[in-house]
């Protein structure tokens, strides 16, 4: 939890602030970095996930997972899911295990 709110969730202010907070000329910069680091902490959670865990942390579903959860819908078209068409990251749907068929 604390490195989804210290990497994660700053990385992903910046990038959908970046126009709004200090010099109009950096808005690419902060962005370019705001990107770069949305990517790592993906990259990171990936190789976690990649691993055969169904969870985060533990066996059961908890407040980090479905934290997880909105900033991967927050981030849906960036990165991973672009580069590779699907990563080893679940989408919010598969992550909680919930079946789309009964909806």
């Amino acid at each position: 939890m604390v490195y989804l709110a210290n990497t994660l969730l700053p990385a992903m202010r910046d990038w959908f602030y970046a126009s709004q907070d200090g010099d109009p000329t950096g808005v690419e910069a902060v962005t370019a970095l705001a990107r770069r680091r949305i990517e790592v902490a993906w990259d990171r959670l990936e190789a976690r996930m990649s691993e055969g865990r169904s969870y985060l942390v533990g066996e059961r579903l908890s407040t980090v997972d479905l934290l997880a959860i909105i900033l991967m819908r927050w981030s849906r078209n960036m990165h991973a899911r672009q580069r590779h068409g699907r990563t080893s990251l679940p989408m919010p749907c598969e992550y909680t295990h919930c079946d789309r068929s009964s909806r």
